[in-house]
């Protein structure tokens, strides 16, 4: 199971990172997205009730299963959660799919799941919005995200990492680091 792997090289290119330059228009053209800037109040809440969440869930797979079971799922969440369908979202988010392309967003019910980690395109462009507001900056300037290519399906990613030999560990894109220019003063010895 498995393809060949077709590319032996990242894709290097020499322009500059997208991000910086869409955020730019976007904040010119829809200053209201200056307003989404900012932690979001009902984080503390939200994370102190999943931790209560996961702490009783840990709780009972302990108690009914023993401690093997619990450090069974411990273990496969640092082990990058293995085939799982949200672990599809480390692959979707930085691995070139369309040439040219270096980063996806994911626009699918598993945000819900995952506090819009899918909205990864936003992200970049705007790293101190908190991620329950990303969708609302896809809302507020759909002209820069709807021609963008992104993904439905984290298990499409998953399968397309696999099979596709197109898709792999070095179908990425990386930037040349900037030659710095030695400046040679006339007549120094």
């Amino acid at each position: 199971m498995g393809a060949h792997v077709s590319r032996t090289d990242f894709e290097w290119v020499y322009t500059e990172e997208p991000h910086a330059t869409r955020r730019k228009e976007i904040l010119e053209k829809h200053p209201e997205v200056k307003k989404l800037y900012g932690p979001d109040p009902k984080l503390k809440v939200i994370v102190t009730l999943m931790v209560l969440i996961q702490a009783s869930f840990d709780i009972a797979i302990w108690y009914y299963f023993g401690t093997k079971a619990l450090v069974y799922f411990c273990s496969g969440t640092f082990l990058a959660m293995g085939v799982h369908p949200l672990a599809g979202h480390f692959i979707s988010e930085h691995y070139m799919f369309v040439k040219g392309y270096e980063t996806y967003s994911y626009y699918g019910p598993l945000n819900l799941l995952t506090w819009n980690v899918g909205y990864h395109n936003e992200h970049h462009d705007f790293p101190y919005i908190a991620g329950s507001r990303l969708p609302e900056v896809r809302k507020i300037a759909p002209e820069y995200y709807e021609n963008l290519p992104y993904h439905t399906s984290w298990v499409k990613v998953l399968w397309d990492f696999v099979l596709n030999p197109d898709i792999g560990p070095y179908a990425r894109i990386r930037r040349h680091p900037k030659l710095e220019t030695e400046s040679v003063e006339v007549g120094a010895s």
